[in-house]
């Protein structure tokens, strides 16, 4: 066991080296945590390191510091490990090749609790036909096991997820262009939950170049409530606040455990979540839209039939003139055509999933012969369904 007791005895002050990510909400929060913890009477002197780089240097010096409070990247904490300091970091442990070092210990949020409060108030908010997750940096391991919760969650509903990886800078990147694409396909209304605040950014900005209208048609909630980015964003950005100050609390706590010769842990921090604030990006809509989105699930619903106007209008219990105003209002499109979409999308996904015959195809759709479904097809896509589905095999290939 590391014992450093000696050395504890030998000083009035312990200098703690603590290496926050300040360029995020959480990094500061961190910060905010570790220092409460010292606030509390402990004889400890802080250090703020601006990288892990200017605390390796450190530790090379004379007097090295008694114990680190760190996020390291994996190749530096290799490096940090050989000093023999305590160190806490406030992050996923990596997978080890030999035993976890005594002297280190790790203390990370349980993301994926976090992910699971993130699909439970989407699913509180509004009858959603689509579910997506974007994460911008899928190296961080806390990112996929915030999808993980929030997948497991609402499969657990009966929904499917669509996970998106998006590129911080998404600027005319190839995986944000295939994004917007698949994007304005899915069948609304939409939920979205960004891995992160900053991954939210790529969302509103598709948001806007389709003219989908936040929160009618699409609903963002992000992740770390980063008041900079969730009060800039328009409408304003709900979020949810990981408890991040008791990550920092937590650590240094851990600290001081390595400090008098404790075996190391590796802690999850049971409560995660802080608070879910509430902003414009969920809020529930207005009556008129959970109209449209009641009409949206069964057009979805009966897809295969051969749907009408009608129809829609005598499921909903109004007149066929309102619903129709309450959807150019909202979705910016005709029932007709918001049902032309969804035959569209029944019909690519047979024409892609299966090799059936064009009549078997025909009457599961909801058509009369092949010949009406051909005419339909070639009006709404612009090509031959033998043309369409020749092309997606070529491009699977």
């Amino acid at each position: 066991m590391y014992d450093i007791m000696p050395a504890m005895k030998k000083q009035a002050y312990l200098n703690i080296a603590i290496v926050p990510n300040i360029a995020g909400a959480s990094g500061r929060d961190h910060l905010s945590g570790v220092l409460k913890y010292i606030n509390t009477g402990k004889r400890w002197n802080p250090q703020i390191m601006n990288t892990p780089d200017d605390l390796l240097l450190v530790c090379g010096e004379r007097c090295p510091p008694d114990g680190i409070i760190t996020i390291t990247p994996p190749g530096a904490l290799e490096r940090l490990m050989a000093f023999r300091i305590p160190v806490v970091v406030t992050d996923y442990p990596p997978v080890w090749k030999r035993k976890p070092p005594p002297h280190v210990s790790f203390v990370q949020l349980d993301d994926e609790a976090i992910g699971v409060a993130a699909a439970r108030h989407l699913l509180s908010r509004a009858a959603f036909n689509s579910f997506v997750m974007v994460i911008d940096e899928p190296a961080l391991l806390y990112t996929r096991e915030r999808e993980r919760g929030f997948r497991k969650e609402l499969t657990a509903h009966g929904h499917f997820v669509k996970t998106f990886i998006i590129d911080e800078n998404p600027v005319n990147s190839r995986a944000y262009e295939a994004f917007l694409r698949t994007f304005e396909r899915l069948p609304r209304p939409i939920a979205v939950l960004a891995a992160r605040d900053r991954a939210a950014l790529s969302v509103f900005d598709a948001c806007r170049r389709l003219k989908f209208d936040i929160p009618r048609q699409v609903a963002v909630l992000g992740i770390d409530n980063d008041e900079l980015i969730c009060s800039s964003m328009s409408p304003s950005m709900t979020s949810i606040l990981p408890d991040h100050i008791g990550i920092g609390f937590r650590a240094a706590q851990e600290l001081e455990r390595l400090l008098h010769g404790k075996q190391n842990s590796n802690i999850v921090l049971a409560a995660s979540v802080k608070d879910l604030v509430l902003r414009d990006s969920t809020r529930i809509v207005p009556p008129a839209g959970r109209l449209v989105q009641t009409a949206l699930s069964f057009i979805e619903a009966n897809s295969a039939k051969n749907l009408r106007v009608n129809d829609v209008a005598r499921h909903l219990g109004v007149s066929r003139r309102l619903v129709d105003l309450r959807f150019r209002q909202i979705q910016h499109a005709t029932i007709l055509e918001t049902i032309s979409r969804a035959r569209v999308r029944l019909v690519k996904k047979r024409l892609q999933i299966s090799s059936e015959p064009l009549s078997k195809i025909a009457a599961d759709c909801g058509f009369r012969s092949i010949a009406a479904l051909s005419r339909f097809f070639s009006r709404e896509v612009g090509m031959t369904m033998t043309r369409w589905r020749a092309q997606r095999r070529t491009s699977q290939a």
